[in-house]
């Protein structure tokens, strides 16, 4: 019997110590190509384009690159096109952009919190007070 119990005893250790190497992006992660689908906020609707305005966070590296093809003066909360650094939070769901520009202006630290919602990435900046929440597909 005790034979059994040290066996079993040994197998569930030897299971809960393996550890999966790499187990690759997750699909809720930010790392990837996002394209703004859909903008929420107290303004003016807006129609968004297809590839209109992308962001591709690399967590490696902890930079963003936005590419965007929209007019600033239409949309005052998309940032210029550029690359920026980004801090992301995972405990606290938020993610700290820096040195966003906006419409040409001066740099600017932005804290997105970030959630998922269907494979969708949604990124809101404070939407209770007129803050924009922005929905994004992959």
């Amino acid at each position: 019997m005790k034979n059994y119990i040290f066996v079993l005893f040994a197998a569930l250790l030897f299971f809960t110590a393996c550890d999966r190497e790499d187990a690759g992006v997750q699909p809720l992660a930010l790392e990837g190509t996002w394209k703004l689908r859909a903008v929420t906020c107290l303004c003016e609707p807006v129609q968004l384009q297809s590839k209109e305005h992308i962001w591709g966070f690399d967590q490696e590296t902890a930079m963003i690159t936005i590419q965007s093809k929209v007019d600033g003066d239409t949309l005052a909360y998309v940032p210029d096109s550029g690359t920026y650094s980004f801090v992301q939070n995972e405990a606290a769901k938020t993610v700290t952009i820096e040195g966003l520009v906006f419409n040409g202006g001066e740099p600017t630290a932005i804290t997105f919190d970030y959630s998922f919602e269907g494979g969708d990435l949604i990124l809101s900046d404070d939407p209770e007070v007129d803050g924009p929440l922005m929905r994004f597909v992959r």
